[in-house]
């Protein structure tokens, strides 16, 4: 008979930041289409960007326990059987503050 147990811990850094590039929103395709072609136009109805520190920490736990054994029936039937048991816990990600989402119409008067 054999048994086993192993167990686990992994720490991982996630250095992402949802929205970092910020996205802009517009009205309609005619607001987007002088964006592109007009030199220093702002049409957009308004911009969002994410700002703070971008690193996360995520740990995880595992667990791992079995149970084997072999059984000879015969000189030439040998059967083998065993049982497997995992747990796994993983945090929720830490997120570092601050975390700001700015938001707004940031036009410039014409």
């Amino acid at each position: 008979m054999k048994l086993g147990f192993d167990a686990s811990q992994t720490r991982d850094s996630i250095n992402e930041l949802a929205n970092s590039n910020g996205t802009f929103f517009y009205s309609s395709l005619t607001a987007f289409a002088q964006d592109l072609t007009t030199v220093n136009s702002r049409n957009y109805s308004y911009f969002t960007q994410t700002l703070g520190n971008p690193v996360r920490s995520l740990r995880t736990r595992e667990i791992h326990v079995y149970v084997q054994d072999t059984w000879k029936a015969t000189r030439n039937l040998t059967f083998t059987g065993g049982f497997i048991w995992e747990k796994t816990k993983t945090s929720q990600p830490r997120r570092p503050l601050p975390l700001i989402t700015v938001r707004g119409p940031f036009h410039r008067a014409p």
